[in-house]
């Protein structure tokens, strides 16, 4: 009988000793916890849409008409409509046509100022319908007139309102455009 109660004792501090040893890790481990940072979910960075030409450069010939197209990246931000202003010299190079792409349901704006220089584009959603992601907003045939370079300038200012714009869909007009990728096309005789 006595052989029995020292084995009970032995069972039991056996049990009060892992227990405490349980205890103690579990402490120990959830104050560790508390004082090792943890992982942040990383935020991405906010970038905004890309306007550009592809290709944005290329060398031609006098009086052989070549086209291009004008791009659209909107980053992944849904898009309600964007509109374009694109500076070029005439004298060097003629817009032949412009011919929407398949971003946008409609396209209000669609002109070619031949002796200023200009076109004006633009594309718009019909709502709830929107735009995101990669793709070809129109493409510009042209013929180059003259040797030397053909410069299409997309006209940018970022916060500006009255150039090109990419505006973000259901944020009352957010303009969400940050870069522009000119043209630049050599021309040979």
């Amino acid at each position: 009988m006595a052989i029995n109660k020292v084995v009970d004792n032995k069972k039991t501090i056996i049990f009060l000793l892992i227990s405490f040893l349980v205890v103690g890790e579990l402490v120990w481990g959830i104050n560790y916890l508390k004082t090792v940072p943890q992982p942040q979910t990383p935020v991405a960075a906010e970038a905004g849409a890309i306007l550009g030409f592809a290709p944005a450069q290329e060398t031609v010939k006098v009086g052989e008409e070549f086209e291009v197209e004008l791009t659209l990246d909107t980053k992944g931000v849904a898009t309600s409509g964007t509109d374009v202003i694109i500076n070029y010299d005439p004298t060097v190079v003629e817009v032949l046509n412009v011919r929407p792409g398949l971003l946008y349901q409609k396209y209000p704006l669609n002109e070619v100022d031949a002796g200023g220089g200009k076109i004006g584009f633009s594309g718009v959603t019909e709502p709830p319908k929107t735009f995101a992601g990669r793709g070809t907003l129109a493409y510009l045939k042209l013929k180059p007139l003259k040797a030397g370079t053909a410069t299409l300038t997309i006209q940018f200012e970022k916060g500006g309102t009255t150039d090109s714009n990419v505006v973000q869909a259901e944020s009352e007009g957010k303009d969400t455009l940050d870069k522009v990728v000119n043209g630049y096309y050599s021309i040979k005789n």
